[in-house]
């Protein structure tokens, strides 16, 4: 699980980090699923230099 706090327009560097930095050089084999997203604080509770995301990456 991977969380981020900021706007959603900020998603792209966030899967790019995950999938490229982050899942880079270690043996783990991804799922054949689609990753997933929780939005812990979201809109209209919440500004969106507030919002927190968590990201759920399926490996085997």
């Amino acid at each position: 699980m991977f969380t981020y706090k900021g706007a959603y327009e900020g998603f792209y560097p966030v899967y790019d980090y995950i999938y490229n930095v982050c899942l880079f050089g270690y043996k783990f084999d991804l799922a054949d699923k689609p990753a997933l997203e929780w939005y812990v604080k979201s809109p209209p509770f919440y500004k969106p230099e507030n919002y927190v995301t968590d990201f759920y990456v399926p490996i085997k």
